[in-house]
């Protein structure tokens, strides 16, 4: 059977839609000032960041997403203040103006604690858990991920006897059987132990 011939192409027809194509990729992704203009604004910390979320900044504006008509009004009157705040963030000032419109910004993930100075029995135990590891990579690793954890956790109490990991799930206590009574009697049928009593105390008649 033979195969339908298929109408040619031009070159110049199938680079323009591979520019096209990329030319919608890159606008899709945030470039580099966009990373920088985001960084910059969550840097600025709540209340603002929590009702207020960065979508896309060209052109030096900055489109943010808030959560309800009371903050795009609170953040209307802030907005020279929250221009100053980011450029003063920024490498040089990029953001010349902000685009507010009504949305539910995502849900941020919980802010880590900072990083406290490991005490000297933390250090301790640091080395202890990754001494027997031979591997030199394997072991920095591991070390650096355990203080990371303790430096990030209370200082009372000493620290535990292995590194920290996920919690081990407890299974629930489990009940014994209660025994059962001891019962006089043949079988299932009962005795009256006080009738066995009085027959064993009877004196015989002679």
């Amino acid at each position: 059977m033979a195969r339908a011939k298929q109408k040619p192409v031009a070159v110049m027809e199938v680079v323009t839609r591979l520019l096209g194509r990329l030319q919608e990729e890159q606008v899709r992704r945030p470039g580099r000032a966009s990373l920088q203009v985001f960084a910059a604004f969550d840097a600025i910390g709540a209340p603002v960041t929590t009702h207020a979320e960065p979508v896309h900044f060209r052109g030096g504006v900055l489109t943010l997403k808030v959560d309800g008509s009371p903050w795009l009004t609170e953040l209307t009157f802030l907005e020279a203040h929250i221009l100053e705040r980011l450029n003063a963030a920024l490498p040089k000032p990029m953001v010349k103006g902000l685009r507010l419109r009504l949305g539910a910004p995502r849900p941020r993930p919980p802010r880590l604690p900072p990083k406290r100075p490991l005490t000297s029995a933390e250090q301790a135990a640091v080395y202890a858990w990754t001494a027997e590891i031979k591997d030199e990579a394997v072991r920095d690793a591991v070390a650096r991920a355990a203080a990371t954890s303790l430096a990030r956790g209370p200082t009372e109490g000493t620290p535990p006897s292995g590194p920290p990991g996920p919690l081990m799930a407890v299974s629930p206590p489990v009940e014994e059987p209660e025994e059962p009574e001891l019962r006089y009697g043949y079988g299932r049928r009962e005795v009256d132990r006080w009738h066995l009593a009085r027959e064993a105390a009877k004196v015989p008649e002679e």
